[in-house]
C-alpha cells in the first residue's frame, strides 16, 4: 500500500502526516503513541486496505516540528488534526478517531471540541487526560 507523504503549517510549526488508501472507503484517523511517529507507516499500510487513513505526524514528533508554545495540549492537539482534515476536504466526514497510547490525547482535545465530528473512538493503551469531556 502506498503512503502520501503531506505537509501543513500550523502555529508556525510544519506538520507532516501520511494519507494511504482510496478515498472511498470509511475515514481512519490514526493518533499514533509516543514517541513513534512515522515508524507506525506498517500500522497505517495495513488499516489502508479498509480505510482511508490520514496519520498525523503529532507536533514534536517524528518530522513534524513542535508547536512554539503548548498551552492546552489536547486543544491545540485538535486544532492540528481539524486543520488536517479540512486541507484533506475531510472536515464533516465524521471519522473513526483510532488512538493509540500518547494518542489519546489528540483524540480527547478532538472529541471534546469537535464532538459532531466523531463518527467513532478507538482507544488502544491510550492516554487521557484527567479532565471531563
Amino acid at each position: 500500500m502506498q503512503l502520501s507523504d503531506h505537509i501543513i503549517r500550523f502555529d508556525g510549526a510544519r506538520i507532516y502526516y501520511v494519507t494511504a488508501g482510496e478515498r472511498t472507503n470509511r475515514l481512519l484517523v490514526f493518533l499514533h503513541g509516543a514517541p513513534w511517529g512515522a515508524k507506525c507507516h506498517d500500522v497505517v499500510k495495513e488499516l489502508a486496505k479498509y480505510f482511508f487513513v490520514i496519520a498525523p505526524e503529532q507536533p514534536g514528533f517524528g518530522r513534524s516540528d513542535p508547536l512554539l508554545s503548548y498551552t492546552d495540549l489536547p486543544m491545540q492537539y485538535a486544532d492540528v488534526i481539524h486543520h488536517i482534515l479540512t486541507q484533506e476536504h475531510c472536515d464533516a466526514a465524521r471519522p473513526i478517531i483510532h488512538a493509540q497510547s500518547f494518542g489519546g490525547y489528540a483524540a480527547h482535545g478532538y472529541l471534546k471540541k469537535y464532538p459532531h465530528n466523531v463518527g467513532c473512538l478507538v482507544l488502544t493503551d491510550a492516554v487521557m487526560p484527567t479532565m471531563p469531556i
